[in-house]
């Protein structure tokens, strides 16, 4: 035999060791660690190189990578480790809170670090008919800074007005800083909303640019933030855009149904604080946090939880399987891409089986076929245990809500997704008052009286060739 056949021969026995020892010591679940071990021991030349591309979570080291440039922590609060040393006065709790909503907001201050916010206004605005007026008065009466974070930002007809208001805010002297996503603002013909703002003189950034020399290996990790903060007065968040496509009373080709809320009070200093790390991300520098605003006169407590790959990992998750645990009588979810993990899956339909009215809203047709399709795969398991499944009609609704008891709510960028839960940033915020959950949750009602109700029997009489094909979306949802 030749000397290279040796080295072949102790070369790949090494490499599958070393592939089955990284299994053994970092997957979470034994079966997931049982399975690659298996693919890696039998099949030793091709295994490892499987397990290499498509076993190990790079998603965590990347994001901590990414973490080492931001410029202060976002979570310098009480951390799960310390939680014995704070108290209910640093958390903010309130003493009148619902007693089923202490554990969760306890939770959710020990996961975030940002205590509950007091004295906070929060408006609904109802698709751009509503949210993109008021956003652009904000911006037209700015008389200090504008900070602006979004993932799509179109250079339509509605784009060039922000564009636009932006440049006379700029041109009045303001600090206006705007951060768009590299992907999400990304325009393969014609100028970006980024390049427009950059030619008119406008403190522009993009996050994580896309680029093939060198090749972009972070390009997953999305910035799926939408955040507007104008004077530190006042502040807009959710899961809107700034695109046509969000006119609803329009006749755009891909119209949509969405929503934006108007903040006002104290939490628009975690949104700022926010916006300012990631401004020091893309920028490179240094920037000291907002200086914390005195409670407003609202009623409304309230908190800004940042999700993403990197300290902030599963946290955001972490606090919707609480929130259902916390549930006593009702449970209502609405979400354009509704892929739960399976613990969030289990713990819906605990909810149900111990009582408690679980409603999950979907749109009918969705921007993403195979999102859809992977979605109807596990359609069944809720069904089955008797939560209810309703599909919106068309136009295709980007609305993101969660609500429990009517008393909690948590609204923002979020999906209920892998993508969003793993692989994003995103930003979304808590929110403790009933008289807000109630009118978002009447919004939600009305969704679900011209809604379609999916039945059980309806999901498992599709055709095989439709079955396969949802089955197959759903098996390689986590990388869409």
């Amino acid at each position: 035999m030749h000397l290279y056949h040796w080295i072949l021969l102790l070369l790949f026995p090494a490499i599958s060791l070393w592939a089955a020892a990284h299994a053994l010591l970092y997957k979470r679940d034994p079966r997931s660690s049982w399975g690659w071990i298996a693919v890696i021991m039998l099949s030793p030349f091709l295994g490892p190189l499987i397990y290499f591309f498509f076993g190990i979570n790079r998603v965590k080291s990347r994001g901590q990578k990414l973490l080492e440039k931001m410029p202060f922590s976002l979570s310098e609060g009480c951390s799960l480790r310390e939680k014995g040393s704070c108290d209910m006065e640093k958390a903010q709790i309130p003493m009148d809170m619902p007693e089923a909503l202490v554990p969760q907001a306890w939770l959710a201050y020990a996961l975030s670090g940002r205590p509950l916010s007091k004295g906070n206004r929060i408006t609904p605005l109802h698709n751009g008919e509503q949210a993109y007026p008021a956003m652009l008065e904000a911006i037209d009466n700015a008389q200090k800074t504008v900070h602006l974070g979004v993932y799509i930002f179109d250079p339509d007809e509605v784009g060039m007005r922000f564009i636009d208001a932006l440049t006379r805010a700029h041109d009045r002297g303001c600090d206006v800083r705007v951060v768009i996503d590299g992907v999400g603002g990304f325009k393969p013909f014609g100028k970006s909303a980024y390049s427009l703002l950059k030619e008119r003189g406008v403190n522009c950034r993009r996050f994580l640019r896309p680029s093939l020399i060198p090749p972009s290996v972070n390009i997953n990790l999305r910035c799926h933030h939408k955040n507007l903060i104008v004077d530190k007065k006042v502040g807009f968040t959710g899961g809107m855009n700034i695109s046509a496509r969000h006119l609803y009373e329009s006749d755009h080709p891909d119209r949509q149904k969405d929503m934006l809320f108007r903040l006002e009070g104290p939490v628009i200093s975690q949104l700022d604080e926010i916006f300012l790390w990631l401004w020091g991300f893309v920028t490179g520098k240094e920037v000291d946090p907002p200086i914390q605003l005195p409670q407003g006169e609202g009623a409304t407590y309230c908190r800004m939880l940042a999700d993403g790959p990197n300290e902030d990992l599963d946290k955001l998750h972490a606090v919707l399987v609480s929130a259902v645990h916390s549930a006593r009588r009702q449970i209502t979810i609405v979400s354009p891409y509704f892929l739960p993990p399976r613990d969030l899956l289990m713990a819906l339909k605990i909810a149900d089986t111990r009582g408690v009215d679980v409603r999950v809203i979907i749109p009918e047709k969705n921007n993403q076929w195979w999102l859809h399709r992977a979605m109807r795969n596990m359609l069944w398991e809720l069904l089955e245990y008797g939560v209810e499944v309703y599909m919106q009609k068309p136009p295709f609704a980007h609305t993101k809500l969660f609500m429990v008891d009517g008393a909690y709510a948590c609204v923002g960028s979020a999906n209920i997704d892998a993508r969003s839960l793993r692989l994003n940033f995103e930003l979304n915020l808590e929110v403790y008052d009933a008289g807000f959950t109630q009118e978002i949750e009447a919004y939600a009602n009305s969704l679900i009286a011209e809604a379609h109700r999916v039945t059980l029997e309806e999901v498992e009489n599709r055709p095989l060739r439709r079955r396969l094909v949802d089955a197959l979306c759903w098996l390689l949802s986590p990388y869409l």
